[in-house]
């Protein structure tokens, strides 16, 4: 756990709850119902320490509900920093957090030294920076502010370090050229952390595991007896935030993540770490048999990042085939789009049964029924989109893009069939051919209006005596009735 965080000592800085970074300071108040969650997962804010007089930061999701306002010149309660709790609860007037979840905020001073360059500066003591070595195979969870001078990436640590602390996903790491000569061509330009090589001699760091094959042959980590069976549950499919890892991943290496539960991998398999010592504890306890049901996992990090920082401090499972089955391919060793294999090099088998062969995949692989993914494409689990038929259409009407208008709902037909209706048969008479042009619910619609009686005509009741009058005014009485096209006679010949 890196010293910044909590109550480690750092340089006194005033303020109260003020945004760091780019966040704002505001309230929540003014924010939808479905977007307060994230606000409040993304905005750090800053308080004040009542006893030691330092700025600390934390998320504004983890500020505790109390009578203290999360914005303006606020305080942290005293009790909850040195007890972890307040006897008056949410009655309490300053502002409630964790300890676990407050981290320092960083002012950067710092000095020059003597016979140096004017650009070479040296920060001040007071807070300590996280980074890797510069072939990532250490970790330094503390190293101190005096150690480093004022590079570019040094700044970028700050800045995010006051916005995100521990969890910041960017990774730092030393200026090779600097480390090994004490020269940088860079200088204070260089995007890396500059340490001197005797500094970081006295500063505790602890080695890492890197998942690539070169990194596993080159550094020799320790590995589990090989006598040991590890039985693993397998990688969750999807990723915070509702993304599903198949997006990420290829349909092959999805196989290869589910099936690894079935599969027994060796102790040789496996690098030590705190996971796995609690494996092998449990291992023996069980006689040396493999456990039937298991609740170790594999490190996450370590199979998508191919890197877990933590190293030999980890509580999961770092498994050396699942890792070197799971990286990615090179981009220098894909064949471009469009070219033949070179002579000699192997091609894939063509053919419908063609597999790849056996060496192909790892032998942990083997026998969990990879040769063959799964075929990709149109499913059964797809449905198939066709036409509602007309006398479908009275359950849903206009389903089909055949029987809908651009631009015009159902219920706006509906509304106006009536006026239409008459539109409809006046163009029938005068324009044969304008009927291909109408609405084909219209059509529908006349056509049943026109098969109520056997003249064409529709029953008329002494109550619409007079608007039948209008009517045969405007239309005179036997008129000529269009007849379709290719009918043949029968019941709904004439419209």
């Amino acid at each position: 756990m890196n010293k910044n965080s909590g109550g480690a000592n750092g340089k006194k800085g005033g303020g109260g709850a003020h945004p760091t970074g780019g966040s704002h300071g505001k309230g929540t108040h003014h924010v939808k119902r479905g977007q307060r969650n994230y606000v409040e997962r993304t905005t750090t804010v800053r308080f004040l320490s009542a006893s030691s007089g330092l700025s600390y930061c934390t998320k504004l999701i983890k500020v505790q509900k109390t009578k203290a306002k999360a914005e303006g010149d606020s305080c942290l309660c005293p009790a909850m920093e040195e007890k972890g709790s307040c006897p008056r609860g949410d009655q309490c007037p300053l502002v409630h957090v964790s300890r676990d979840d407050l981290w320092l905020f960083i002012h950067p001073q710092s000095h020059g030294v003597p016979g140096a360059p004017p650009d070479h500066l040296v920060y001040n003591p007071g807070f300590f920076f996280a980074c890797f070595s510069s072939d990532f195979n250490l970790y330094y969870d503390a190293l101190p502010s005096q150690a480093v001078t004022v590079t570019e990436g040094s700044k970028r640590f700050i800045d995010v370090w006051n916005e995100s602390g521990a969890n910041m996903r960017d990774k730092f790491k030393l200026c090779p050229t600097y480390t090994h000569t004490g020269f940088c061509a860079s200088g204070a330009a260089c995007e890396d952390l500059h340490a001197a090589a005797d500094k970081l001699a006295a500063v505790e760091s602890r080695q890492t595991h890197i998942g690539t094959a070169d990194a596993i042959a080159r550094f020799h980590y320790a590995r589990l007896p090989a006598h040991v069976r590890v039985r693993v549950l397998p990688l969750p499919t999807s990723v915070p935030g509702g993304k599903k890892r198949a997006e990420k991943d290829d349909e092959q290496r999805q196989q290869l993540l589910q099936q690894q539960a079935d599969t027994i991998f060796s102790g040789g398999d496996v690098l030590v770490t705190e996971g796995a010592t609690r494996y092998e504890e449990e291992f023996k306890k069980n006689h040396n048999e493999v456990l039937e049901t298991t609740k170790f996992q594999n490190c996450v990090h370590f199979v998508q990042n191919q890197m877990c920082r933590n190293g030999a401090l980890c509580g999961f499972l770092h498994i050396v085939p699942v890792v070197l089955a799971l990286a990615p391919v090179p981009a220098d060793a894909r064949p471009a789009a469009g070219t033949t294999p070179a002579a000699g090099s192997p091609t894939k088998p063509q053919g419908p049964e063609a597999s790849p062969p056996p060496s192909a995949q790892p032998a942990w692989a083997e026998g969990c029924g990879l040769a063959e993914p799964r075929p990709v494409g149109r499913g059964q689990h797809e449905p198939q989109l066709r036409p509602l038929a007309v006398d479908q259409r009275r359950r849903r009407p206009l389903a089909s893009r055949a029987g809908r208008r651009a631009g015009q709902p159902a219920a706006q037909l509906r509304r106006r069939e009536p006026q239409q209706l008459r539109l409809l048969q006046r163009h029938l008479q005068h324009d044969g051919e304008q009927q291909h042009a109408v609405h084909p619910e219209l059509r529908v619609a006349h056509e049943r209006q026109q098969r109520a009686v056997p003249g064409g005509r529709r029953a008329r009741g002494p109550g619409r005596q007079r608007g039948n009058r209008q009517r045969e005014h405007h239309e005179p009485a036997g008129a000529p009735v269009p007849q379709l096209r290719g009918a043949e006679g029968g019941r709904g010949d004439a419209l």
